[in-house]
């Protein structure tokens, strides 16, 4: 069923400061207060309009040259289990504690676990949704932006959401002023040289008349800086910024937390990052695929189908390692791990190695339990998520069951592995007797050969008798102990009759 995304539901017995009642309440409602120094809003977090564009254009150049200055939150600072206390009213009105977690984020960094009280919750649903709000917000809004603007910084309060097209964070020309306007062939002429994808849509952000951003489509670029658009909003006027968004970045939105008032008249702005898609995924499960924010971030993909060959050669055993990626980057490379098993338990580095290739052979390997690991690394070092996989170099096990499918004059015999291994074939040995001793299979057994399965047909093997099968596992590394399995061929006799029916009529 469904509920209202919030409900409150408090009794307060104290007397409080009336600032701190405000903050719970803005807990329970995912709000911040802002006060403008006349007057005390709310501001709920979820997705609003962009309020301004800001770009290098128009904001303060420091003397340092850096006018857009970030930071980010520390990792301890991100948890991924959180544990809320709600009250429960199938408790007896008393407090529950709802468990939420991030598995994906737990499996990457580790358990950084966080309680929190949620003030006037009386819902399970409702609490898990404030802790995995909790979850979602220190780990996709992580950033923090500074910078100073002039009369402009007025045109937003605290709470706002704002756009910041920095050229050299993004690499790539983002935002400027325009030079001119052409209204009657939807022509803007920029202060700048700017490149348009292949494909994809791509939008530029203008300022309209009445100071609101307004997005259209970008149809062509001429000579770099001949922009036409599909139209033109009116109010858009020279000099006006703009901000280009592209297929292939995420928009930076942030949301403004501080205006404050320098000695020089400039306004310094604070701001945190902004995710509207946070509000989708809490409450309705939803799933993104997030989008790098520059070009130089782009952090390589995962590889994928990551395979390990066993080889042998002079009584020594190489890996070769294969992979491949989801897609094509320029410039990366590949990070190899190779650990093995020591005896209490620990994984101990065998070899570490780079390629720019998709495969990558280890050699003069030793037999043991090993788990290679494999990343992809862009030019600026960045590291994708790893691949692993595990292998063993050692003799395979003994086939845990052998089936047997008699025929006429003829058996059919099947090993069976407990656990699968692509690597291992069979040796097939038979004989009319029994061989009590295991070790005197190679002299008292014929040598079948070596496959998945093997048919032993012969019009010496007769129904109603005893034919012995002796089978071992096979790989590169070594061979399993022999298996015994008792066979006869199929004694229907009817069956026999049709099959020597053509024979005899001929005779």
């Amino acid at each position: 069923g469904t509920e209202p995304r919030m409900t409150f539901n408090a009794y307060l017995a104290q007397q409080r400061k009336a600032w701190d009642v405000l903050t719970d309440f803005c807990s329970a409602m995912r709000c911040m207060p802002v006060w403008n120094g006349q007057r005390l809003t709310f501001v709920q977090d979820r997705p609003s309009d962009t309020v301004w564009t800001y770009t290098r254009s128009n904001v303060v150049m420091p003397d340092e040259g850096t006018p857009f200055r970030y930071s980010f939150s520390a990792r301890k600072d991100r948890h991924n289990a959180v544990e809320v206390n709600w009250i429960d009213p199938d408790n007896g009105w008393q407090t529950s504690t709802e468990l939420v977690e991030d598995t994906v984020a737990i499996s990457h960094y580790g358990r950084n676990l966080v309680k929190m009280d949620a003030f006037g919750c009386t819902s399970r649903g409702q609490a898990h949704r404030a802790g995995l709000w909790l979850i979602k917000t220190e780990l996709l809004e992580t950033q923090t932006v500074d910078f100073s603007v002039g009369a402009e910084g007025l045109r937003h309060v605290p709470g706002d959401v704002i756009e910041v097209c920095d050229e050299d964070y993004a690499g790539i020309s983002l935002g400027g002023r325009i030079l001119s306007v052409d209204r009657d062939r939807r022509i803007l002429t920029l202060d700048r040289e700017i490149t348009l994808p292949s494909s994809g849509t791509t939008l530029i952000s203008l300022v309209d008349g009445e100071g609101s951003p307004v997005s259209v489509d970008v149809q062509s670029v001429t000579d770099g800086v001949q922009v036409q658009v599909s139209r033109i909003p009116d109010g858009v006027a020279e000099y006006s910024v703009w901000g280009l968004k592209l297929p292939s970045l995420r928009q930076r939105l942030f949301r403004c937390v501080a205006v404050r008032e320098n000695d020089d008249g400039t306004y310094a702005i604070t701001a945190v990052q902004h995710v509207p898609e946070k509000e989708s995924i809490v409450d309705n499960g939803a799933s993104f695929d997030p989008q790098p924010g520059t070009i130089h971030g782009t952090v390589p993909p995962a590889i994928q189908h990551l395979t390990t060959e066993i080889l042998a050669e002079e009584g020594q055993y190489q890996v070769l390692a294969r992979w491949d990626t989801p897609r094509v980057v320029k410039g990366v490379s590949f990070s190899l791990r190779l650990n093995v098993a020591a005896e209490d338990g620990s994984d101990r580095l065998v070899s570490s190695a780079g390629t720019p290739d998709t495969q990558y052979r280890f050699r003069g390997l030793t037999p043991g339990r090993y788990t290679l690991s494999v990343r992809a690394v862009n030019s600026q070092g960045q590291q994708g998520d790893p691949a692993s996989t595990q292998f063993s170099i050692s003799a395979p096990a003994a086939p845990s069951f052998i089936e047997l499918t008699p025929g006429y004059f003829q058996i059919t015999a099947t090993p069976r592995q407990a656990v699968y291994d692509p690597t291992v074939q069979y040796e097939f040995w038979f004989s009319d007797a029994q061989i009590t001793d295991v070790h005197q299979v190679e002299n008292a057994a014929r040598y079948l050969g070596t496959a998945l399965y093997w048919i032993a047909a012969s019009v010496n093997i007769r129904p109603g008798r005893d034919y012995y099968f002796y089978i071992r596992a096979v790989n590169q590394v070594g061979k399993s102990a022999f298996v015994e399995a008792t066979g006869q061929a199929s004694n229907d006799a009817a069956g026999y009759l049709d099959f020597f029916k053509g024979q005899i009529t001929e005779s």
